[in-house]
């Protein structure tokens, strides 16, 4: 005895809505393949420090309170060194042929790979470093740890410019995550199918009108 299955429009809406989004799964996965696509971002710590004693600071809470927040000004002056084109130049010259990432691409000022942080009560200046190679965005957060260094040595005369934490290369990217590309797959495929069905059920409606 066969049994026959009826198929209505509204299961085929289903099925077409379930197919794009199983083919939204399958492109994320494909894509998720490709390492190019991903960031790495490493971070490298150094604490700078000016004598408090300092006749440009004083002395007391007074004299650390303006080393603090010359410390600000410090962070914000070498982030505008270091994210010049004099700057990405000195970087690659030093790094060479051990990082590849640099010799590959271009300066952009817009877009800057490079971020210097710091609290405005703190004498700790991170920087991160994001690129699509993990050894290569390491190398060059500890080399701007270098730079930093003689940047305060020769501008502002502060030999006291220590390393906290070197940077290392991150196992996992920080941008986009594989469940990030998994989401947008799945979510993906789910609008187009039921854009697709949306379009078929508008189309028959205009038909049958016709008729």
């Amino acid at each position: 005895m066969k049994v026959k299955v009826k198929i209505t429009s509204k299961m085929r809406y289903i099925l077409l809505v379930l197919l794009t989004t199983v083919l939204g799964l399958i492109c994320a996965v494909s894509l998720s393949q490709n390492t190019h696509i991903y960031k790495y971002t490493s971070t490298s710590m150094v604490y700078v420090a000016r004598n408090v004693g300092d006749a440009n600071l004083g002395g007391g809470l007074d004299g650390i309170y303006q080393e603090l927040m010359a410390n600000s000004e410090i962070a914000s002056d070498f982030t505008t060194f270091i994210t010049s084109e004099a700057a990405y130049d000195r970087l690659t010259e030093n790094l060479g042929a051990r990082v590849p990432w640099l010799s590959e691409h271009q300066y952009d000022a817009e877009h800057h790979f490079i971020e210097v942080t710091t609290e405005t009560q703190s004498r700790l200046i991170n920087m991160d470093v994001t690129t699509d190679n993990a050894k290569d965005s390491a190398k060059i957060a500890n080399e701007c740890t270098v730079l930093l260094q003689e940047f305060c040595s020769d501008v502002f005369g502060i030999d006291s410019v220590q390393i906290i934490k070197e940077a290392s290369p991150k196992d996992h990217p920080s941008s986009p995550t594989p469940a990030f590309l998994m989401l947008v797959g799945l979510g993906g495929g789910f609008i187009i199918g039921i854009g697709i069905c949306v379009l078929i059920w508008y189309k028959n409606g205009r038909n049958g009108r016709k008729e």
